[in-house]
């Protein structure tokens, strides 16, 4: 993680590099993180209950804080950054709260803004990707067998469903 401190490229902050220390070294200021609750909660000096009782404000909290484009996972997840209106997913399912979920998406987003979007685009797309491909692995299972790897097999069909649905 050192490596990172000083580089002013984009960086996609997740797992245990969630740290208010770590964020407060980046000499970045193109920085997506993606929390969970838990980690969202220690970063605020919260309880989890508090970042769960109110996402929102949480959400606009981390924003504030570390001056990021925050995509506080779970439920209803909230992608936000300062000055804009705070993205909320609605697709998925609960089958996702699994290990590795949180590499592939930090990944996805990453590899999108490695095409030219936005931070904040790319964080909206990563998350809107991420569950229409846990969502198409319910087409022939059950979602307590869903994996991390399952999201990357479902990549191209999704990406190209997407494609021909803009076209």
């Amino acid at each position: 993680m050192t490596k990172l401190i000083g580089v002013s490229i984009p960086v996609v902050v997740d797992s245990s590099a969630l740290t208010a220390a770590f964020l407060d070294s980046l000499l970045s200021t193109q920085i997506v993180i993606t929390p969970h609750p838990g980690e969202a909660a220690s970063l605020l000096g919260d309880s989890t209950i508090e970042v769960q009782h109110d996402r929102l404000v949480a959400s606009q909290q981390l924003v504030d804080r570390f001056e990021v484009v925050s995509v506080l996972k779970g439920s209803g997840s909230l992608i936000q950054q300062t000055g804009s209106m705070p993205g909320i997913n609605v697709r998925g399912h609960p089958g996702m709260a699994t290990a590795g979920m949180g590499d592939i998406l930090a990944g996805l987003i990453a590899g999108l803004i490695g095409q030219g979007l936005s931070l904040f685009d790319a964080a909206k797309a990563g998350v809107f990707i991420h569950a229409l491909c846990a969502e198409y692995y319910l087409d022939d299972n059950d979602e307590i067998s869903l994996i991390a790897t399952d999201i990357i097999d479902r990549l191209p069909k999704v990406i190209k469903q997407l494609r021909h649905h803009s076209s």
